[in-house]
């Protein structure tokens, strides 16, 4: 099936192309516009994964540093021994003392903020609604 248009000289350029080669066209055009459209969503869903696992890692990091330094601190700054009791005001000072006091007191209170954090972001998501637009 040809296609006719107004000017003569136009339906001889037209008249080249045959329907089958213009629905080729038309199909990898779509074909095209849906992969890159496929990658787009895939290269944004990539790079949100790889942010959450960052900010993930950090929250786990420091639970993990806040427990640790909490049993420590017990174990080696103050025994649960009537000798450690005597000893503790000596050794409460001593550096890696300080260091566990500082990881316990830090780590904490980057997990409150933490929750702080993904406290408000929930409520963001459950209280805010979503705009639409209007057409």
């Amino acid at each position: 099936m040809r296609r006719r248009t107004h000017c003569k000289k136009e339906f001889n350029i037209v008249d080249k192309f045959e329907d089958s080669d213009m629905e080729d066209t038309c199909t990898i055009s779509i074909n095209s516009r849906v992969m890159h459209t496929f990658n787009l969503a895939k290269t944004y869903t990539i790079n949100a994964f790889w942010f959450v696992v960052d900010a993930c890692s950090i929250y786990l990091m420091w639970v993990v540093l806040h427990y640790l330094a909490s049993h420590l601190y017990v174990y080696f700054c103050a025994p649960k021994t009537f000798v450690g009791f005597l000893y503790s005001p000596l050794i409460i000072a001593a550096p890696h003392c300080r260091a566990l006091r500082w990881v316990i007191f830090n780590g904490a209170i980057s997990i409150d903020n933490m929750w702080l954090v993904f406290g408000t972001w929930l409520c963001s998501k459950i209280f805010i609604p979503k705009l639409t637009q209007n057409n």
